[in-house]
């Protein structure tokens, strides 16, 4: 009864542990990693962004739902910014803006003569007649340079090109009222993310109108309730089965309880441990890790195959396999990314613990009474050695050759967002998802001056028809595209200008004291600084892809229906504009994708190969050692062969998953080949065939996910655990008393 009470306690004591302070994760830079992809440059608060139509044939229904819902996502504590249509702006915003309008929106020397001084005069006292121009009048008067009536020109202008019909802006195929999101700036969490959009959902219900969301984070929310869902049903259905599979051949519920324990130890342990070392634990470390600890149900197993005479030796052995397969897996931290340096921790810390919990808690005096009878499926293979190394040769030429081809994502969407993203593409222009500007300037100022340099590439794409439009700061707080900054003007000098254009209006030639003072006031105005930008709601809209970096400010400008991104990237590098830097979103990923799957590929190797000098010293038998290397070196090339004929070129998680081949691999082969042994054959083969037989029925069922990634790991083991059954099952021809 202790062999269980003190494991059980032990796992009690784990599992609070996990549910009071094991955190998820699972942010991608813990999985492209810092190095593989510098994501600062292309992130922003844009990456916050969600927007959601409300489809209704009744307009008065949709902008009511609109409305509600927009003043309902306002007080949310997951959104810092919301828009169903054009709002008024605050009085404190135009005090703001009014302050720092020269800081915003600069005059250029053209601004300042007499003639365009007069001018502005004259249009303001136009404004002074109109009912929205009431409310600005007088400081248009008092500011003839006009940089503050270009900033309320450009404030009135309507985001995406949306009509407003009531105060609320409609799909341009007059379907649906859009409103528009941002989501507060915290780390992603799934499960907050998607609860919001189930009661966005809800509440569009309620008002009779259908429901589309799109964003980023709703995307990566799909993606991962989607992987969560399979990974959960397909653990569901492969315990059953497994549950069923050992409880036929066990028939006991001690020895049943006995298998599963280090295995639920082991996984307990590793999230512990990972928690502990990383301060939280990244979903592909869980899941993933938690599917390559699955190879720890073997070591009960094997115990459980010997006889009591030979419990020493098998668990010696069971400690050899869990030590090299473990080192293999730590290999992992060589590849500098975060959450596969968790997944090598996970997956060593927890095939340790199951080894060593398996040598306390499988009972010594019980051995398993069913088992196929695998051994009479071996035969004979004239030069065994030879054959193997021509096929480790042949299959490292055909990965080798193989085409590059388009390297996989790591994720991919569920099928529906496609239908969600082009649905969107007939409401309202979309930004590109591929092709981004990023700005950079030391401050705001800098900044504004580079995106000034910037537009006139831009208006040229879009005169000519390769761009739709852009989106970018600079496109409404600074000065026109052929514009030059103005010389600073001395006090005595602008009030003689803006005199002169009084007397040309009839106007007070004494008023040019009081706008000589708001001159030299707007001059002195303070640099904008951090809490500028997200100060009042209007302008977190305005600047929703402005960020402040250790060195400066950064923008991601906006390009919308790039036409021929290439050549707008050759007119944007070619200007040579300091801090502007053109990127394709896809490419880069792919880049760091290549760069992951190589490193990841590098120190998995050099992990196997620590992994069979641990081999060598642990058996004190090096030919068996090179025996058993060269079986499962043979077995998982072609194993990586066949899938790269099959499918092209290898993905990141099956090159891991082909560690845990070789994992499997020792495994088989320190109990198949039978140097030293004191064991029957029928007891050892009886132990690799409970143990195929059990990885088999867990990653097979994986392999019919609907989730791609999980069909291509359940594929891998399947497919690299049946070839090294079959390499291990042929036995060298023997001459005398010796192998080959």
């Amino acid at each position: 009864m202790i062999r269980f009470t003190v494991p059980a306690a032990i796992l009690c004591a784990l599992l609070t542990f996990i549910f009071v302070y094991v955190e998820p994760a699972s942010d991608a830079e813990a999985i492209l990693g810092p190095a593989a992809l510098d994501a600062s440059k292309i992130e922003s608060a844009n990456d916050r962004q969600l927007i959601i139509s409300l489809v209704s044939e009744k307009r008065e229904t949709r902008n009511k739902a609109a409305r509600a819902i927009a003043g309902w996502l306002a007080t949310h504590d997951l959104v810092s910014g919301v828009q169903s249509g054009p709002e008024a702006l605050s009085s404190s915003f135009m005090d703001w803006v009014w302050k720092r309008r020269f800081r915003l929106n600069p005059p250029v020397d053209d601004n300042l003569s007499v003639e365009s001084m007069s001018d502005r005069l004259a249009q303001a006292r136009r404004a002074l007649t109109q009912g929205s121009g009431m409310l600005i009048g007088d400081r248009l008067l008092r500011d003839p340079t006009g940089s503050f009536a270009g900033i309320v020109d450009r404030l009135g202008e309507t985001p995406s090109g949306l009509t407003q019909i009531d105060g609320v802006w409609q799909s341009r195929d007059d379907t649906a009222a859009i409103v528009f999101v941002t989501l507060d700036d915290r780390p992603f969490e799934t499960a907050e993310t998607t609860d919001l959009a189930q009661q966005i959902r809800a509440r569009a219900t309620e008002f009779d109108v259908e429901s589309y969301m799109l964003g980023p984070r709703i995307i990566a929310a799909e993606i991962s309730k989607q992987t969560s869902q399979a990974a959960s049903f397909a653990a569901l259905v492969a315990t059953v089965f497994l549950l069923v599979w050992l409880a036929w051949l066990l028939r006991s519920g001690r020895r049943l309880l006995s298998t599963f324990l280090p295995l639920i130890l082991g996984i307990a342990t590793a999230t512990v441990v990972v928690q502990l070392g990383f301060g939280s634990v990244h979903v592909v470390a869980l899941g993933f890790g938690g599917a390559l600890v699955g190879l720890a149900l073997d070591y009960p197993l094997h115990l459980l195959s010997h006889s009591a005479e030979n419990r020493r030796q098998t668990e010696r052995l069971v400690l050899i396999g869990a030590i090299t397969t473990a080192a293999g897996f730590l290999a992992l931290f060589g590849s500098g990314v975060p959450a596969l340096m968790q997944t090598g921790l996970f997956v060593s810390t927890g095939l340790a613990v199951a080894a060593i919990s398996s040598r306390l808690i499988v009972p010594r005096d019980d051995t398993v009474l069913r088992a196929p009878p695998m051994e009479r499926l071996a035969w004979h293979m004239p030069f065994k050695g030879w054959v193997e190394a021509g096929v480790l040769i042949a299959g490292i030429t055909v990965i080798a050759s193989a085409p590059a081809g388009s390297v996989k994502t790591l994720f991919e969407p569920p099928g529906h967002v496609d239908a969600v993203i082009a649905r969107f593409a007939e409401m309202l222009p979309l930004p590109s998802g591929q092709h981004v500007i990023t700005v950079e300037g030391e401050n705001l100022s800098a900044l504004l001056a580079r995106e000034a340099a910037l537009r006139p590439i831009l208006d040229a794409a879009v005169a000519e028809g390769s761009l739709g439009r852009y989106s970018m700061l600079g496109a409404f707080m600074s000065p026109g595209a052929d514009a030059t900054p103005a010389q600073r003007l001395s006090g005595p000098e602008f009030n003689r200008r803006a005199t002169e254009a009084l007397r040309e209006n009839g106007m007070v030639p004494g008023f040019a004291a009081t706008q000589t003072a708001d001159y030299l006031a707007a001059l002195a105005a303070p640099e904008i600084g951090p809490g500028d930008l997200a100060a009042f709601p209007e302008m977190k809209l305005i600047a929703a892809n402005v960020s402040q970096t250790e060195t400066g400010w950064r923008e991601r400008v906006q390009l919308f229906d790039p036409k021929e991104p290439r050549k707008l990237s050759i007119a944007v590098a070619s200007a040579k504009i300091a801090g502007v830097d053109m990127f394709d979103i896809r490419q880069k990923i792919e880049a760091a994708l290549i760069d992951l799957r190589n490193r990841v590929a590098k120190w998995l190797g050099f992990g196997a190969i620590a992994a069979f000098a641990i081999l060598a010293i642990g058996l004190g038998d090096w030919r068996r050692a090179v025996r058993i290397a060269l079986t499962t070196a043979a077995a998982t090339v072609f194993t990586a062969a066949t899938l790269t004929l099959a499918g092209g070129t290898l993905g990141v998680f099956q090159i891991v998953a082909l560690t845990l081949i070789v994992g499997i691999g020792i495994d088989y082969g320190l109990f198949l080949s039978g140097a030293g042994e004191q064991d029957t054959d029928h007891a050892r083969y009886r132990s690799v065939a409970l143990c195929a037989g059990s990885t088999l029925i867990a990653f097979s069922i994986m392999a019919l996910a609907s989730v791609r990634i999980l069909q291509e790991v359940g594929l891998t083991v399947s497919l690299g655990v049946i070839v090294m059954i079959c390499f291990n099952l042929a036995q060298p021809i023997r001459r005398g008393a010796d192998a080959q």
